[in-house]
Parts: structure tokens; sequence; C-alpha cells
């Protein structure tokens, strides 16, 4: 690889960096691009993923934006293969011809240098630094992992996850029965126990500790399969809207308590759980783990110690132990992402003090973040933007309720600054909306509520969250900017899903008068008088 200038450094080539490449082929098809990553394919951290991983949620609301997938079903919930697919065959056939995905390339920083221009390092894994000159640098890297994505215990020998088809099925047929031992009761916890319900020999065990036990969302409740979705459906987008209007700084116990008692969430075994990492579940899935798998809730694993009649304990930071004639093989299924920063770990105002620009999860997930922005940032927009993060992120402490009531809150505010900045078009080509899974009824219903509830979602941002600053004194935005052009965005947003969504309707013309009547009438009823006069009509 040699030394040239291009228009655009994106560093990642995973979830977050395919999409900046979505947006960039959409905005900028004729910029030359070049996006780097530490794997040699692209994919990001899906390349460190076990075999038997597969999404939360339907495949056509993950991947890269507009790119189709090799499904027809739409309820797929595409395992790790093919998802790596699905971003290999967009980078290898839908990228613009000025564009370009090297892996095997690590990224050492960027600065400025003179004319407005970045001076960008970057070291292939196996070659000398090379010396890039660019206008613009976007990190993209998202949960970051080095090389895994479970952290370990050094005390203790385990089984990594990539590893455990392998030494499962290499057992000899007259091996040891196994009491296998899952750490972590996270999502990966989950699908671990599930693969071993499915694989594990009828005289084996499984012992699942959880950690602290967390909620998940169940998956017939916010995602029921199409096309038979009732009218009662909510979206996600809804959901955060309410605990967002009922947080009072100290109530989240409760919020997440009554989610549990409509049936949004729950958790294995019924435990009392502290708070949601926004994992996805089906209640068939969750009933197959509780029936495979023995459930400890609430306790962590301390250690094994080896009996002098041959049996193991297994002991538990609580003082409680478990004695075996097993083999205890333990599986390590700990999150690392509280470890290191990453995407979700810290909130950042996105043009950095260096020139780069970073994204996070401002958004939410980080494809769509990414995709969203990246249009902002390429219009020039992105410094008109009042954005707002969550107060100290959870990188040195644990997730609580808090933190998650808080998460919901930054990506509605942020997303609702950002529909004055974005346009309609900008809109419909937006496919990644975890809300367009709900009938076309529920979408609306959730964007007039966002909109009639511009007010007090600004209050509780105002209160609970962090308004960030960019380092950079010419991008600082205007805080007040939020207080004109609702109207327009949310009639903007409204007419995207008149026309954007396949269902039978009316004339255009007859929709598209409805849609801006609707909107005008929210917001006339709800914006002060000097706002009114400000609007337009």
């Amino acid at each position: 690889m040699s030394s040239k200038s291009v228009d655009y450094v994106v560093v990642g080539g995973g979830y977050a960096g395919l999409n900046v490449l979505a947006a960039l082929k959409r905005l900028k098809p004729s910029a030359e691009v070049l996006c780097i990553d530490r794997h040699e394919q692209p994919g990001g951290c899906w390349n460190d993923f076990y075999d038997y991983v597969a999404l939360h949620q339907p495949h056509t609301l993950f991947g890269v934006n507009g790119q189709r997938w090799h499904f027809k079903d739409p309820n797929i919930l595409a395992p790790r293969d093919d998802i790596l697919l699905h971003f290999k065959s967009f980078v290898d056939t839908g990228l613009s011809p000025g564009f370009e995905f090297i892996g095997r390339t690590e990224y050492l920083g960027c600065r400025k240098i003179f004319g407005g221009l970045l001076e960008v390092t970057i070291k292939p894994l196996e070659g000398e630094k090379v010396i890039l000159q660019t206008k613009h640098v976007i990190d993209a890297r998202g949960f970051n992992y080095p090389g895994q994505h479970m952290q370990s215990n050094a005390g203790n020998p385990e089984v990594q996850l990539a590893d455990l088809p392998r030494y499962h099925f290499e057992r000899p047929e007259n091996g040891s029965d196994r009491l296998y031992v899952i750490v972590g009761g996270g999502k990966t916890g989950v699908d671990t126990a599930l693969w071993l319900a499915d694989h594990r020999r009828p005289s084996d065990e499984v012992l699942m500790i959880t950690g602290r036990s967390k909620y998940f969302f169940r998956r017939e409740k916010i995602l029921p399969p199409k096309p038979k979705q009732p009218l009662s459906t909510p979206t996600l987008g809804g959901i955060f809207l309410q605990m967002a209007k009922e947080y009072d700084g100290s109530n989240d116990a409760e919020i997440l308590e009554k989610l549990r008692e409509e049936g949004v969430l729950f958790s294995i075994g019924g435990s009392a759980a502290c708070c949601t990492t926004f994992g996805i579940v089906g209640a068939v899935e969750m009933q197959r783990l509780e029936e495979s798998t023995k459930v400890l809730p609430n306790d962590y694993f301390s250690s094994i110690e080896q009996v002098s009649d041959g049996s193991s304990s297994v002991h538990l930071r609580s003082g409680a132990s478990l004695t075996t004639q097993k083999e205890v093989v333990v599986i390590n299924c700990r999150s690392s992402s509280q470890e290191r920063a990453n995407a979700f770990s810290v909130d950042v105002h996105p043009l950095q003090e260096d020139g780069s620009v970073k994204f996070g999860s401002l958004l939410g997930f980080t494809g769509p973040t990414y995709y969203l922005m990246t249009t902002l940032y390429v219009k020039g927009k992105l410094s008109q933007m009042p954005i707002y993060g969550v107060p100290g992120g959870y990188s040195a402490k644990k997730l609580d309720g808090a933190w998650d009531v808080k998460f919901g809150m930054k990506v509605l505010i942020n997303t609702m600054n950002a529909l004055q900045l974005l346009s309609p078009c900008d809109f419909a080509s937006f496919t990644l909306d975890i809300n367009l899974w709900a009938p076309v009824p529920c979408q609306m219903y959730f964007l007039a509520q966002l909109v009639w509830n511009r007010k007090l979602l600004t209050a509780q941002a105002e209160t609970h969250l962090s308004f960030l600053k960019s380092e950079c004194k010419e991008a600082e935005a205007d805080r007040d900017a939020c207080s004109t052009g609702c109207y327009a965005a949310a009639a903007n947003v409204m007419e995207m899903l008149a026309f954007g969504s396949k269902r039978p309707r009316g004339s255009q013309a007859e929709e598209k008068q409805l849609t801006r009547r609707t909107a005008k009438t929210l917001l006339t009823e709800r914006l002060p008088l000097d706002k009114k006069k400000q609007s337009s009509p």
C-alpha cells in the first residue's frame, strides 16, 4: 500500500464503518474514500464472535443501510456467517469506484496540518507506517474488541466461546460426563445455553451463573413476526419515550418493573434484575433455556476446587458451592465491553480536537448512528445540532437502570434534534430504524407522541443528561436551535412514512396534505406563541 491522498478515511470496517460508507456512497459517490480495519475481512468484531451467534432482531433491521440481504423471509435472525456474507457483498459489489477497503491495518492517529487537511498515520499489521493526507477522518470503531470479545479469569481454566464447539465435539465417545458452567447471564450466556441444549449429551448438565441478572426485551412483544403484527405493537422509541417521561432521577427500578409487568421485559427464571443491556429474547427461547439449564441468579463464579474423592466443587462469591462427580467445563460468557473505551462507554461531542469525528452511540446503536450522523456531517450541519450524552458513561462502573433510562432519553432527544436538519430524502433512504418494524399507524403514533412531548423531553434532557460541547470553538452548537424548525422536521418525517411505506393508501396529494396538517396541528398546540410565528406554515 503506497502513500496517497484521499477525501475520507474511515476507521473501522464493521457495522458502524460500513454504514459510513453507505452514507458517503449516497452523498459523495465520486469521493476518494479509504476504509481500514484490523481484520482481514469486513465485518469488524463479527469476525471475532462465536460461531453460533445470531442477531437479536430480524435481519432487515441490521446490516448495511440500503444493502439487500439474501433472505426472502424478513423474520430470520441471521447467524454470524450470513452477517459476514452480507457485509462482504457490500464491499465487493456495493461500493463506488473511488472507495477502497483495506484489512489488516491499524489506525495510529491523525493531526491537523495546513489548509484544513489532516495527516493520518496507519500501519499494516505486516509492514511500515504509512502517512496519508485527507480532508476528513471518521472514527467508526464500535465495540473495538482487542481480538476476543469476552474478558477472562486467569485464575481458572476456561473455555473460550470460539473454542466451545470444537472442545465439545472432540470428546471421545467414552469420555466423562460433563457439567458445563456458563459464567455470565447476558445474551451471550443465553446463546450458549441454547446451543448446549441442542448439542450436549443426555447425561451432561448445564449450570448458568448469571452475575447480576438482567432484563431482556420480549421479542414477541416488540418485534412480532410479520405479516401478522397487531396494531398494539409498541415501538422501541415509544418505550424509550415513556421511560423518559416517567423518570424523576431515582425511580429507574420502578420504571423497569412496570415494563416487566406489561410483558415488555422479562428475566431468566423471573429473577430480580437490575437493568437491561437491550438484549432481545423470544419466549420459546427462554422456556428452552429454563428447562435445560440450572440457573443461579444474582451470584458470581469464584473458583473450582478439586476434592480428594475425585469430585469437584464450584464455589460462588456468596459462599455457596456445588459439588459434582462430573468433569467441570467453565465457559466464559462475561462481557468485556466495560473494560475499555468503546462506542457505548462514554458520550463525547463528535467533533474531536484532533480534527476527526466520532459518533459513538448518540442516536442508539452504531449502524444507524453512523449512517445518519455521517449524513449530517457531510452536509455541514453537524455543528448546528445540539447534542446530549449520558453523564459519566459506564466505563468505570456497572450498568444500572438509570443508565438504561438515560440511554433511551439520549437517543430520543438527539434524534429529535436531528429531525430538523435532515431532509425527507435523508430519512426515506434510512432502512435501519428499528421502529419501522411496527405497523405504519404505530410508527405515526410514536412520531406524533415525540412531537407532542418535545418540551417535556427537552426539559428531562436538560435535567438528567449532559449537553456535549466540541472543543473546536467554531463548531459549538447553538442550544436554542432546537426551538425552531420542529414543525418542518415532523412534517418531513411523517411525509417520509406516508410515501415510503408499502401500504394501501389514498392519493399522494391527499396523504401529503394530511401528514402536514397533522404535524402542524400538533406543533401549534404545543409551541409557545413566539415560536408559532417562527414556524413556516
